[in-house]
Formats: structure tokens, C-alpha cells, sequence
């Protein structure tokens, strides 16, 4: 991929982007599926910043179990990381996100789907402790598919805690912290 820009040729790019995925089925038993990509951009001339010289590896994996009567369980672990050619500390600093969940689901008949189960999130960011965190959420999904259209509801209960120097610090005085712990309802 290529992409010029009119105003500004230093963020003039190239990026390469590679993919990978892999599934195995065992007869309804059962599935493993693992999702690989990585991509790495680089800029046609010297860049004033590192935005767009980068590198970025995702990996997902998942697997499901089926115990019969339309049950399942399905595990599923993801992994990003992304590199800046030149770190800072504030806009373009390197970072790591690790997720997780834990899915039962259950198929009630052709058209409907119900699932349920915990989630969970964890950024590290060496460059910037300040965006370090950590998510934990419950969620419901009820999905139904039919050859007319498809809809899915999928509200989500959480709760993000940020781990920096920062984090927790209850100081009237203290203006440098960025985020503070949040609950979150998602629909």
C-alpha cells in the first residue's frame, strides 16, 4: 500500500501488510482458529516525527467446544503490539494490549444465538505509564440470523483501572494525571 499526501510529504508512505489465518474444524465438535497479521510502514523521505514508521503485530486465537444440545464454550486470547521507529512519550509511544474471554454460548434453534461470559484487557505502554490499564467486563449477547437480516444486542459491564505513577492519586494538587478509573455500561 501506498498513500501520498497533498499537503504534506513527509507523511508520504509505503506499508506492507501481511495475513495469516488458520481453522480447524472437527465436525461439530469443536473448532480452533487462529488470525495472524503484521504490518509495517515506512515513509518516502525523512519524517519530524515517528507517526507513520511503525510496525504492528496482532495475533488472535480462539477455540470453541461444543457439549451438545446447542452448548458451547468458546476461549479466546488476543495479542497486540506496536512499535514506533522513534518513541515518545506522549503521542507515538510503543504499546502492548493483551485480551482475553471466556464465552458460553448457547443456540436455540436456525435463528437464535444467546452468549455470556467475562472479558478482559490489559495496555502497557513502557514510553507512557500514564495510558497503562486494566479492564475487566461481564457481557450478554443475543443474536438472531435469519435470511431477512441479522440483529444483535450486545450490552457490556466493565470497569477500567489505570495502573501509572499516576493512577488512584487522590491529591486536589495533582494536575498530572491523565485518566482516571472509570465503570463503563457499553450498548
Amino acid at each position: 500500500i501506498a498513500r501520498v499526501f497533498r499537503d504534506s510529504t513527509s507523511r508520504d508512505h509505503v506499508e506492507h501488510h501481511l495475513v495469516a489465518s488458520a481453522r480447524q474444524d472437527f465436525l461439530g465438535r469443536g473448532l480452533v482458529q487462529l488470525d495472524l497479521s503484521a504490518d509495517r510502514r515506512t515513509t518516502l523521505r525523512s519524517a519530524p516525527t515517528s507517526r507513520d514508521r511503525f510496525a504492528e503485530v496482532r495475533a488472535h486465537g480462539e477455540g470453541e467446544v461444543g457439549f451438545g444440545g446447542g452448548w458451547a464454550l468458546r476461549p479466546s486470547a488476543g495479542f497486540e503490539l506496536t512499535r514506533y521507529d522513534e518513541p515518545d512519550s506522549l503521542l507515538d509511544f510503543d504499546y502492548r494490549i493483551v485480551s482475553t474471554s471466556l464465552e458460553l454460548r448457547r443456540e436455540l434453534g436456525l435463528a437464535w444465538r444467546l452468549s455470556t461470559g467475562p472479558k478482559a484487557e490489559w495496555l502497557a505502554a513502557p514510553w507512557n505509564p500514564d495510558e497503562e490499564y486494566r479492564e475487566y467486563a461481564w457481557f450478554l449477547e443475543a443474536e438472531r440470523l435469519t435470511g431477512a437480516g441479522w440483529l444483535s444486542l450486545a450490552p457490556e459491564l466493565g470497569h477500567r483501572a489505570y495502573t501509572g505513577p499516576e493512577a488512584g492519586s487522590t491529591s486536589a494538587l495533582d494536575v498530572a494525571a491523565v485518566h482516571s478509573d472509570f465503570d463503563f455500561l457499553e450498548l
